[in-house]
């Protein structure tokens, strides 16, 4: 949900970037795309912390699928290098992070965790 929020100030950081750009404000163009580019290391945070939690979760446990949990170390990288501050290299997080939540949450539609019943019908009832 953090995570979300901050993709949504991004959306706002770009349209007063527009309209500062418009007016012919330059130097409150560049303020904000400063702001920007600090706004999208800080989101690779929380991102960060899930795709950490899912690769121990899935590596450590079979929580997940083999692939996923390799796929899901893989984002790291970037991710990592999107805290730097190395002028736009937060978008990195922005990038992969969307990346990597969108896989997830496709996964997690198609297939129930590792454990879990399929459906309830395959579910079996105590004898009495």
């Amino acid at each position: 949900m953090l995570a979300a929020v901050r993709w949504l100030s991004f959306a706002s950081d770009g349209i007063g970037m527009a309209t500062a750009a418009d007016l012919g404000d330059a130097v409150t163009v560049q303020v904000l795309l400063t702001t920007g580019w600090e706004s999208a290391r800080t989101a690779a945070v929380p991102t960060l912390v899930m795709v950490v939690a899912a690769v121990v979760a899935g590596l450590r446990h079979g929580v997940f699928p083999r692939w996923f949990s390799w796929f899901s170390l893989a984002v790291l990288a970037p991710l990592l290098v999107a805290l730097t501050p190395l002028g736009p290299s937060g978008l990195l997080g922005v990038v992969f992070g969307g990346l990597w939540v969108l896989v997830t949450s496709i996964l997690l539609a198609v297939e129930s965790p590792s454990g879990a019943p399929k459906s309830r019908s395959t579910a079996t009832e105590p004898s009495m």
